[in-house]
């Protein structure tokens, strides 16, 4: 297993989906830790460098919004 890609901070609108933006972001094998109520670290540990962490994570973000329709994320 290689080291995890660096965190990311991910804000979320509203902040009542906090939860289940990090039940997915588990789901999907990532690490996640509450910064604020509406923002969250993430550790995409599959990653095989920042890069490519920020892209799959971005991919997976537009996903779970178009899953949510008055969800926005951004990373911050």
């Amino acid at each position: 297993m290689t080291d995890p890609s660096p965190p990311f901070a991910v804000r979320i609108s509203p902040p009542e989906l906090r939860d289940s933006l990090v039940d997915a972001l588990v789901a999907g094998d990532c690490l996640c830790a509450r910064l604020r109520d509406d923002t969250v670290l993430v550790v995409h540990r599959d990653a095989a460098d920042k890069d490519e962490a920020r892209v799959e994570l971005g991919f997976f973000l537009r996903a779970w919004v178009a899953l949510h329709a008055h969800a926005q994320t951004e990373f911050v």
